[in-house]
């Protein structure tokens, strides 16, 4: 689960995420803080992190704005995955 969120209180559900994270080993959990103040881990985009990502035999599920679904289409389509492997909702 890639999770991008505007800054570091804005991540619903955060400690529920990490504890499944840590239960099951095929559940990865990457939250993104667009701002850098107050946090520690990945920052800016979902979209900069996912092209760090291997995405081969991934099923995709997206929720979010316009622009984001749309950046993140063109990035699968550069990395190979397929577009009936992607799923989205704009927010």
């Amino acid at each position: 689960l890639v999770y991008g969120a505007a800054d570091a209180d804005n991540f619903i559900y955060y400690d529920y995420f990490k504890r499944y994270e840590a239960e099951y080993s095929n559940f990865k959990f990457v939250p993104v803080a667009a701002d850098r103040e107050n946090w520690s881990g990945k920052t800016g985009f979902v979209t900069d992190v996912l092209k760090e990502m291997n995405l081969e035999n991934s099923r995709i599920y997206m929720c979010g704005p316009e622009a984001m679904t749309v950046n993140s289409m063109a990035l699968f389509a550069n990395k190979g995955v397929p577009e009936n492997a992607v799923s989205f909702e704009k927010a």
